[in-house]
């Protein structure tokens, strides 16, 4: 029976329903990454797939239409109004646009999530439709490959804003720095944050990035996950990772508009050499031009100003002899105005030599810059990429930004599109490969668009080099086991399944601003915007972070006030600030289902040194605790006690090291529920 037949079901249903336009192989994967936030999932595709990647997938559908999803008559059998978000992935950009419009019209609610690579149109629409995300499957998972091609240490990288960041993955050996020497907590740092630890013959690696212990001494074998931030002070003063949602929209203010023009100027002035030149030699000419418009107009008074505004432009453009070329005694003009005609002459003389002079070296600039050579191949330690499709290009300028030597192969013409920086062979890939020093590679990024053409070119590169790193990129989730075992050091990544999880988590609101691979496990990037009655709003980042298994990155208040990198557990978050956290997809969907874990261990205070210690030891549990203040004093004056509650482990451990900094003693009561 279809749901909508029960009126009770239906209004149970009404906002836990999620269509998706396009079953190709992203909306496949789409579907089944939306099914495990616990929603309803309807589909529309012109034709049936001739191919279920995902087996059991129509069995997790509601109801499959096949017809265009540009129809209005198609959306409404599809209840598109009782959809929560709309996901148009299919293959055609122009069809998602447009499908976007026809959801938009029948649903202004909805949440549309597109797949669109059009970056300035999707910025537009955004402003226009309001509750709208535009992606692309390679740009959010190009990231993913190029840190695979790393290899060591580096597992992702990305930036929020202007802030980078990097994950690590860092094997503990004997003699390391934190071997013996640390607790895992200890490594939480102004810039690093510990996601995950494992130790030798311990559980997998948990989708909750809190789940590790805090107190567990770091020793050899384990094997710690981190996040790294570049310096936060390297930032400019006053520099904020994100936009501003109360700024103006420019042109929208007359006073605004002359600040941009003045600013404009001012740059292009400070830019100096020949620009510097041109702003010069524009104003004087503009000043000239309105001098002699009065002048021809007050010799003249028969005449228009509108005369003596052309009489000076001929003058300039070299008409000295047509206007002032007759020496007539009855000649209106005074010697002296024939002097300024003169000079407006001259000007006009130099002013057509500038416009030569820059003309020229224009076009010499643009013959060298096409007869520019591209540098050769590295000779060691270099990463190979071949294919320069989407993905590939984006991979290149990752690598290319990092600063890291490559060199990239392909079969088509040169692409404008690649950084003259970067070398490229061009040809045969078979042929193509034994141009590159593959014999001394560091790493193989193989990113065609066809998996057999991967397979082969990874084959040739394991006989050439049977120690190179291999990236291979797959169409079909389904092969990675198997070329994982024919290439057991091997990375297999798909675009698809990767990119389905960012699609998915968009549905529900998130702004995903990257991703990359934790071992098995995808981290999302994700951005909250928070707002009144949503299951983070008035919680503590205590509670966020350890009860939904996420971290905490940046935090910008609703004051505007500048963004804090890596805030304090016991900041509590208010309507209409952002937080930036590292999660997983079981972390997103706990957070939208409102899944918090509860804490399960309680602080035992023993002892205060003194009054003032019970006095500040008063103020850090009502601020760690997020408790009321009298509570806390009540807590001091009946020691010893427990304080009221429980709390999660990592934060009752650090509320314990706080109070011992001021010479208040306590500690769990019953460590081992916790």
């Amino acid at each position: 029976m279809d749901p909508s037949d029960n009126p009770s079901e239906t209004n149970s249903n009404d906002s836990n329903r999620v269509l998706v336009c396009g079953l190709g192989s992203l909306g496949q994967y789409s579907v089944a990454a939306l099914k495990a936030f616990g929603v309803l999932v309807s589909a529309i595709d012109l034709t049936e797939p001739e191919l279920w990647e995902i087996p059991e997938l129509p069995q997790l559908l509601e109801q499959i239409i096949i017809a265009d999803c540009r129809q209005a008559s198609v959306l409404e059998r599809a209840g598109i109004h009782r959809c929560r978000a709309v996901l148009l992935v299919t293959s055609n950009e122009r069809a998602n646009l447009e499908g976007a419009f026809a959801v938009r019209a029948l649903n202004p609610q909805a949440r549309l999530v597109v797949r669109s690579s059009k970056q300035n149109l999707n910025s537009l629409l955004n402003q226009q439709f309001g509750n709208f995300a535009a992606y692309e499957a390679t740009e959010v998972t190009a990231p993913a490959f190029a840190i695979a091609a790393l290899g060591g240490d580096v597992i992702g990288w990305f930036k929020v804003g202007d802030q980078p960041f990097r994950a690590i993955k860092h094997p503990v050996a004997e003699g390391d720095v934190w071997c013996n020497r640390k607790v895992v907590e200890e490594l939480n740092t102004s810039f690093r944050r510990v996601l995950a630890h494992l130790t030798p013959g311990g559980s997998p690696l948990p989708s909750d990035l809190s789940a590790w212990k805090p107190d567990q001494p770091i020793q050899p074998g384990d094997v710690v996950f981190a996040l790294e931030a570049s310096d936060w002070r390297a930032l400019p003063p006053g520099m904020a990772p994100f936009p501003s949602r109360t700024e103006s929209k420019p042109g929208r203010s007359p006073w605004r508009l002359w600040q941009w023009l003045r600013d404009q100027v001012g740059r292009i002035w400070k830019t100096g050499g020949p620009r510097r030149v041109v702003v010069v030699a524009g104003l004087f000419v503009a000043a000239l031009l309105s001098v002699g418009t009065l002048l021809f107009w007050f010799a003249v008074p028969d005449q228009e100003p509108l005369d003596g505004f052309f009489t000076t432009i001929i003058l300039i453009l070299g008409g000295y002899g047509d206007v002032l070329g007759e020496l007539d005694p009855g000649s209106p003009f005074p010697w002296w105005l024939r002097l300024f005609g003169l000079l407006l002459t001259l000007t006009g003389i130099a002013l057509v030599g500038l416009i030569y002079g820059f003309i020229t070296e224009h076009l010499l600039s643009m013959q060298f810059q096409f007869l520019a050579r591209r540098p050769p191949v590295p000779r060691q330690n270099h990463i190979v990429i071949v294919g320069l499709g989407g993905v590939g290009r984006r991979v290149a300028g990752i690598l290319h930004e990092l600063h890291w030597p490559l060199v990239a192969l392909t079969t088509q013409g040169s692409d404008p599109n690649i950084p003259a920086q970067i070398p490229v062979v061009q040809g045969k890939i078979a042929d193509a490969l034994t141009k590159v020093n593959l014999a001394a590679a560091k790493s193989v990024v193989i990113v065609t668009r066809d998996d057999l053409d991967n397979l082969e070119v990874a084959l040739m590169a394991r006989q050439v080099n049977p120690r190179v790193n291999l990236v291979i990129r797959t169409f079909d989730p389904g092969m990675d086991a198997h070329i994982a075992k024919l290439f057991p050091a091997t990375q297999v990544l798909c675009t698809n399944a990767l990119a389905a999880e960012v699609f998915a988590g968009a549905a529900f609101g998130e702004h995903i601003l990257g991703l990359f691979r934790m071992d098995e496990q995808t981290v999302l990037v994700t951005e909250y915007f928070i707002e009144t009655g949503d299951t983070l709003c008035g919680r503590l980042l205590a509670e966020i972070a350890y009860g939904y298994g996420v971290t905490p990155l940046i935090h910008r208040p609703r004051d505007d006030s500048p963004p804090v990198l890596f805030p304090v557990n016991e900041l509590r978050l208010v309507a209409g600030d952002r937080l930036v956290v590292l999660a997983t997809i079981d972390s997103l969907q706990r957070i939208e289902r409102g899944e918090v874990r509860l804490p399960d261990c309680q602080v035992l205070v023993e002892k205060a040194s003194n009054a003032d210690a019970a006095f500040a030891g008063g103020n850090l549990i009502a601020q760690i605790v997020g408790c009321e203040l009298s509570e806390a004093r009540q807590v001091l004056e009946q020691l010893p006690t427990s304080i009221p509650g429980l709390l999660y482990r990592h934060q009752a451990r650090h509320l314990i090291r706080q109070l011992s900094r001021v010479r208040v003693y306590s500690r769990l009561v019953a460590p081992e529920s916790c």
